[in-house]
């Protein structure tokens, strides 16, 4: 897993790693984008103000890529939860 701060943008395509992380300049991470084995995004998981589910908290959302199209946001299963919450910090209790 690479890690970028700042105002860097997570790649298209990833041959070095499965996965990025980006973190606000505050250290709280952004978006979390995995890829799959052509190299291509398979998932985008962030951490924002999404105003079709809460208008002004964060919440952490999901976004599939198909065909290469990232896809609108929705919501996390449970066990995408446990899988990715770990890494913004986020309280399942709190969803």
């Amino acid at each position: 897993m690479i890690i970028l701060s700042g105002s860097n943008k997570v790649p298209e395509e990833s041959y070095t790693s499965k996965a990025y992380i980006v973190k606000n300049k505050d250290g709280s991470v952004r978006q979390y984008r995995e890829f799959d084995e052509r190299h291509k995004p398979k998932i985008d998981v962030d951490y924002q103000i999404k105003p079709s589910y809460d208008k002004k908290n964060k919440t952490l959302h999901i976004h599939d890529y198909k065909n290469g199209e990232r896809q609108p946001p929705r919501r996390l299963t449970v066990e995408e939860y446990v899988k990715y919450g770990k890494y913004f910090n986020v309280n399942l209790l709190r969803r």
